[in-house]
């Protein structure tokens, strides 16, 4: 991790419509960052088939030399997984995590 890059603040993970394997599905993230000069990253996803996790890693970047005023700025952020197997999987998010059961 960079010098100006961090993890961002997630409050809310769900999904958006019944998960089914194989099926394109939308997981949204609701969170926040520090102020408005912190910019969202592409994020990192490693699906682990064997143990049926998904992990995710969101971070945000800021200029240092950037000037901004302190209030705190709300974000949503919509991922489209697929999920090549059915049964429970546990999805992580940062640090929030969700438990989905995928259908056949």
């Amino acid at each position: 991790m960079k010098k100006f890059q961090k993890a961002v603040n997630i409050t809310e993970i769900t999904f958006q419509d019944e998960t089914k394997k194989g099926a394109l599905t939308t997981l949204n993230i609701k969170g926040y960052l520090g102020d408005p000069s912190w910019k969202l990253l592409q994020e990192t996803i490693v699906l682990d088939e064997d143990r049926r996790i998904v992990t995710i890693r969101i971070f945000a970047e800021k200029d240092p030399k950037s000037i901004a005023i302190q209030v705190i700025k709300d974000f949503e952020k919509e991922i489209s997984l697929t999920f090549p197997l059915s049964g429970k999987w546990s999805v992580r998010c940062n640090t929030n995590r969700i438990e989905i059961e995928v259908k056949d």
